[in-house]
């Protein structure tokens, strides 16, 4: 077989797999819209991590985003974070969304409030720190 190397063939592929990307989210979405209305329990039969679709449109958002980042961090032509600044972006995230889990757990466990902040700060960084690998100096 001929390999291809025409780069509009290259293109249109990746657009019909962004298509049926999209098109395949779009099903789930309106089965899970369907079983919403069905149910009138939105919250409680739907949106859980029982719902095997909610899992798989969930695990497929956060892959999709994660490896777009790669592609956005290039195109957005912005200069590189230095290694103080993505420190101090972890601290400030590290307390606020402490806070956030401590405000919702009613301040009792904050402990529990202090692993779930630091949790969504580390993941955060990862993505800013990611980013920073691809963008220019």
């Amino acid at each position: 077989m001929k390999k291809v190397n025409d780069e509009r063939l290259k293109i249109k592929q990746l657009r019909n797999i962004k298509l049926a990307f999209i098109f395949e989210n779009g099903l789930i979405l309106l089965y899970l819209a369907i079983q919403a209305w069905q149910s009138r329990q939105v919250f409680k039969s739907v949106l859980t991590w029982s719902n095997p679709l909610w899992v798989v449109f969930i695990l497929t958002m956060i892959v999709f985003e994660i490896l777009d980042q790669n592609v956005t961090a290039a195109i957005a032509d912005r200069p590189k974070l230095s290694s103080q600044k993505l420190l101090s972006l972890l601290s400030g995230q590290l307390v606020i969304y402490s806070f956030l889990w401590a405000w919702l757990f009613n301040f009792q466990p904050l402990g529990l409030a202090l692993i779930c902040g630091g949790g969504i700060a580390l993941v955060v960084t990862g993505i800013l720190a990611y980013n920073n690998h691809y963008r220019s100096k």
